[in-house]
């Protein structure tokens, strides 16, 4: 039986550091071992970026308002 992969929830979650401790370090020992989760997390982690990138020059532009 293949290995259960990560939900995408809990990806998403983990990427945005909001995780509880408890769920985190399984998730953490579970990407150490499963390189298509990295990519999915990898895939998370470039979203998250963006969308802050995005949410920081919206900012900047009511600021300037």
């Amino acid at each position: 039986m293949a290995p259960k992969h990560i939900d995408d929830h809990v990806l998403e979650l983990y990427s945005l550091d909001r995780l509880a401790e408890p769920y985190a370090a399984p998730v953490e020992e579970y990407l150490l071992v499963c390189g298509k989760c990295r990519e999915r997390l990898a895939g998370w982690d470039e979203y998250v970026r963006a969308m802050r990138a995005a949410m920081r020059g919206r900012a900047v532009r009511s600021a300037g308002a």
